[in-house]
């Protein structure tokens, strides 16, 4: 994937319907072992500070997140419905703050969509 200014920034390692796959058999899974509704909570890891916030070791992304969800962003976190595996992904939008240290990065809304496409009932809950 390329930003709308032509530079490299983002990728996801498979399609998005993979990543949609998986949640439904793990929802799926989770109705086969007696739990028939309920909600699956990921969360991603959060960048970790070497001596002060704005120092951080490399970024190494949850190996379960990566799997279900496929972003490799931090602080975000999904909830997957087990009755029929939907997700719903959760995390702050980039502030004019972050793209001063980090650039462009793609916001909540166009993560959601690489990892959770509008057919597999993507929606968005302002809060």
């Amino acid at each position: 994937m390329t930003s709308a200014e032509g530079g490299q920034y983002y990728y996801l390692m498979f399609t998005a319907a993979i990543y949609v796959e998986r949640r439904r058999k793990l929802a799926a899974a989770m109705r086969l072992r007696g739990v028939p509704a309920g909600a699956i909570l990921f969360h991603a890891h959060s960048e970790s500070p070497i001596n002060y916030r704005d120092n951080c070791y490399p970024f190494r992304q949850d190996s379960n997140w990566l799997y279900f969800i496929g972003l490799d962003e931090p602080d975000m976190a999904a909830l997957i419905d087990i009755a029929d595996g939907r997700a719903l992904l959760c995390g702050d939008e980039t502030s004019l703050d972050d793209m001063v240290w980090t650039g462009r990065r793609p916001g909540i809304e166009e993560l959601a969509a690489r990892s959770v496409p509008p057919s597999a009932g993507r929606r968005r809950i302002s809060v």
